[in-house]
């Protein structure tokens, strides 16, 4: 879900939230994963890794990635299509 700038959302392994911006088709922002059992199960040590990244819009949403702050060399890779626009009436 995307609003004002802010994101967030889950998957089968993780949940992450974040922020973006476009710019001629260009896509950077900073995100932060955890892992989506945590959602099941709260802890007080959900591991949670945050990293900057940079990608492109794509004719169906955008595809973003970037590297972990956490872990070395670890690559993070995004792909989101848009689905809805929902408006208030």
């Amino acid at each position: 879900m995307v609003r004002g700038g802010l994101f967030k959302g889950i998957d089968e392994d993780r949940g992450f939230t974040g922020n973006l911006e476009v710019t001629e088709g260009a896509v950077r922002g900073q995100i932060t994963f955890r892992d989506a059992s945590a959602q099941v199960r709260p802890s007080f040590s959900v591991a949670a890794d945050t990293g900057e990244f940079k990608g492109v819009e794509t004719p169906d949403g955008f595809e973003i990635s970037g590297m972990s702050e956490r872990e070395a060399r670890k690559e993070y890779k995004l792909r989101a299509a848009w689905i809805a626009e929902l408006r208030r009436t």
